[in-house]
C-alpha cells in the first residue's frame, strides 16, 4: 500500500539529459526532506546557540572567530602579557633585529617593537569601537525612518547621505581633525 501521493510523486519523473529528475510539481507534493534528530535538536537551542552552530559549520567563519578573540585576548591582557614596558628606552640594544629576547626586534631608540604592538592594539580596537558605535547610532535611526516613511523622507536621508560619501574619508578625517583638534575622540568622529 502506496498512497496517492506517493503514487502521484513518483510518476511525475522526466528524462533529461541521461538523467532523471523529478518535477519541480513532484518536488512540491512530496514535501522537503526532515530530520527528525536534527528537528528536535534544533527546536531545544536558542537563537545563539543555533547561530553560534552555524558559524562554527563555516570554516573561514571559525578561521575569523580564532583571530578576532586572539587579538581581543592580546588587547585586553596587553598590560600583563606584553614582555617589555613599550615606553622603556634601551639605547644599547636600538635597531635589533628579531630575535628570542624581542620577537619583532627594537625601534631606533631601542623599544620593544612587540610590546609597542600590543599597547597600541589597544588604542586602535578603541577607536574601531567607537567609530562603529558612532556609526550604527546615526546610521541605523536614519535608514529605520527612510525605510519606514519612505517618499521625502526617504529622499532627504539618501540625499544626505550621497553628500556625505561623496568626500573622500581622509579629507573628511582631516577637516574635523583641523577644525576639532587633534584627540581620540575627534579622529574616531
Amino acid at each position: 500500500g502506496r498512497s496517492k501521493l506517493e503514487a502521484r510523486s513518483s510518476s511525475r519523473v522526466t528524462q533529461t539529459d541521461g538523467g532523471l529528475y523529478r518535477s519541480m510539481e513532484a518536488q512540491a507534493l512530496s514535501g522537503p526532506r526532515i530530520d527528525l534528530k536534527e528537528a528536535a535538536s534544533r527546536a531545544h537551542r536558542t537563537w545563539f546557540q543555533e547561530t553560534l552552530a552555524r558559524l562554527l559549520q563555516n570554516k573561514g567563519a571559525s578561521a575569523g572567530l580564532i583571530v578576532l578573540l586572539a587579538i581581543a585576548i592580546v588587547v585586553v591582557l596587553a598590560p600583563v602579557i606584553a614582555p617589555y614596558d613599550p615606553i622603556a628606552v634601551d639605547t644599547s640594544n636600538t635597531d635589533a633585529p628579531p630575535s628570542w629576547d624581542h620577537p619583532f626586534g627594537t625601534d631606533t631608540i631601542g623599544r620593544d617593537i612587540l610590546s609597542r604592538i600590543m599597547q597600541g592594539g589597544r588604542l586602535t580596537v578603541l577607536v574601531g569601537v567607537v567609530a562603529i558605535t558612532i556609526a550604527a547610532g546615526a546610521g541605523l535611526p536614519l535608514g529605520m525612518l527612510a525605510g519606514y516613511y519612505g517618499g521625502w523622507t526617504d529622499r532627504v536621508i539618501s540625499r544626505f547621505m550621497d553628500v556625505m560619501l561623496a568626500f573622500p574619508g581622509i579629507l573628511l578625517a582631516l577637516g574635523v581633525v583641523a577644525v576639532l583638534g587633534s584627540s581620540v575622540l575627534n579622529v574616531t568622529i
